[in-house]
């Protein structure tokens, strides 16, 4: 989930009625989708004769239901949760140039 927005038909579209004392919208949105939030990345692997090589390194993903996978950088690169992981080990190249202000 990158709480970006997204594009789609009008005919696609409904109303979203909720209590935000009852009703966390992100859950809403990951059930639909069937995602699950990242909680935190705590590890990283890389073939070490390539470290700026941003496409050889897997991360140890925490997931907010309690499992942990090794996920490739193609799928978390966008996830805040990767970007505050790289800034730790100072490895801020890779966090894709589109992050940045």
């Amino acid at each position: 989930m990158t709480n970006k927005l997204e594009d789609y038909h009008i005919t696609n579209l409904q109303p979203f009625d909720f209590d935000p004392t009852k009703v966390d919208p992100r859950e809403v949105a990951n059930t639909d989708q069937g995602a699950i939030d990242i909680d935190h990345i705590s590890d990283h692997k890389c073939n070490n004769n390539f470290p700026k090589r941003s496409g050889l390194y897997t991360f140890k993903v925490h997931w907010a239901d309690n499992t942990i996978t090794w996920e490739p950088y193609k799928s978390v690169r966008r996830c805040e949760a990767l970007h505050d992981y790289v800034k730790s080990i100072n490895r801020p190249y890779l966090i894709p140039r589109e992050f940045f202000d």
